[in-house]
């Protein structure tokens, strides 16, 4: 039996959230096609760790650049006009991270407060190295990858001797004011803890840190190796593993109260923590888009349609601007990597939610989701 996941199910890790976009997907396919709800930003390829899980060691080490600032400005502009549909044509929310470390570009300062100017959401995902650089007061909330309750374990997996300097950063973190320090379960602070072979032990230390210093969460999930064919092979978790992780998720959960919850996302993965993709086809590359460093050097960018296949040349527009990007999307050539995927040769994926759901309201009609 799988351990639960929260306390509380409203909560912004649910994926039953992702319901309130149906009506907005079911325009998939016409003409002009609808904008992503949300998009992803990876404004730096460059980090200063190298972490043993990382899903995106591969496009870091082929293209270790960054995104101009006059870029970033462009495409903050340009998301909440990503399409011409008369309903759904701009995008609602941008998901700032990597990639790279996203602070390690100076230029996400001005990037976060143009999307906050041009009345779009934005948050950040950061290992935390540079958060005294850069004022996040903007942010809908930010989440800091520490993945650790220890300094040993910390250096040993992330392999960077900057977890004190984290856990002070982090401290700092959660008494910005703005936006990011408002009330409810949307805002604040988290703790983002990947469970992976050699950390599991840290993390109820890990989640102590995380009430003291102030966060409103920590994150818990089980890593997922990068997509097939790139990378290392993946390592397992053992049953001890996962045993050890019921328990410590267990303790964890005793820290809860009103202001601080723990939220154990497993519903990617069957009960051996391997990453299930139990829908047909991947429909979420017609509503996804990650915009990452240009190939070659200059003020353009790259485009991947998932996050999760991060240097994966069919999903991929290299070197492209606006306008190439803004015919692209919809298009004949987009709608057709649906049949071009299979998603059993995908590691986890971190739309799995949405393709079920895609799948099952809209494709199969299978829920009669206009009834109240």
């Amino acid at each position: 039996m799988k351990e639960k996941q929260w306390t509380d199910d409203f909560n912004p890790f649910n994926w039953m959230k992702f319901f309130a976009h149906v009506y907005r997907w079911r325009e998939i396919g016409k003409i002009p096609a609808p904008a992503p709800v949300q998009v992803g930003i990876d404004p730096s390829n460059l980090c200063q760790l190298d972490c043993a899980w990382c899903n995106s060691s591969y496009i870091r080490n082929k293209n270790p650049k960054m995104i101009s600032k006059e870029t970033l400005i462009e495409i903050a502009d340009f998301l909440p006009h990503f399409t011409d549909h008369p309903i759904y044509g701009g995008v609602e929310s941008v998901c700032i991270a990597g990639g790279g470390e996203p602070l390690t570009n100076p230029a996400t300062q001005d990037f976060i407060d143009r999307i906050r100017e041009n009345k779009m959401k934005p948050v950040v995902i950061t290992n935390g190295i540079n958060l005294h650089k850069f004022d996040l007061g903007n942010c809908e909330w930010v989440g800091v990858s520490i993945d650790s309750g220890t300094r040993e374990t910390y250096n040993k997996l992330k392999r960077g001797d900057q977890f004190d300097k984290v856990i002070k950063n982090l401290e700092n973190l959660v008494k910005t004011k703005g936006i990011i320090s408002r009330s409810g379960k949307g805002h604040g602070v988290g703790y983002k803890f990947i469970m992976y072979p050699g950390n599991v032990n840290d993390i109820y230390p890990a989640t102590k840190i995380a009430k003291d210093v102030g966060c409103r969460n920590i994150v818990i999930t089980p890593y997922a190796p990068a997509f097939k064919g790139v990378g290392e092979p993946p390592k397992y978790f053992t049953q001890d593993d996962i045993n050890r992780f019921r328990n410590q998720l267990s303790k964890a959960r005793k820290l809860e109260d009103d202001n601080f919850k723990v939220y154990g996302i497993t519903h990617k993965f069957d009960n051996k923590f391997q990453g299930i993709n139990n829908f047909e086809k991947c429909y979420a590359i017609l509503f996804a888009s990650h915009f990452e460093p240009p190939t070659t050097k200059g003020k353009g960018f790259d485009v991947n349609i998932c996050c999760d296949r991060r240097g994966d040349p069919r999903l991929t527009q290299k070197d492209t601007n606006i306008e190439k990007f803004r015919k692209y999307w919809g298009s004949k050539e987009h709608l057709s990597l649906v049949d071009k995927i299979n998603p059993q040769k995908c590691g986890r994926c971190i739309r799995a939610a949405h393709n079920r759901i895609y799948e099952n309201a809209i494709r199969k009609e299978n829920m009669s989701y206009e009834f109240g």
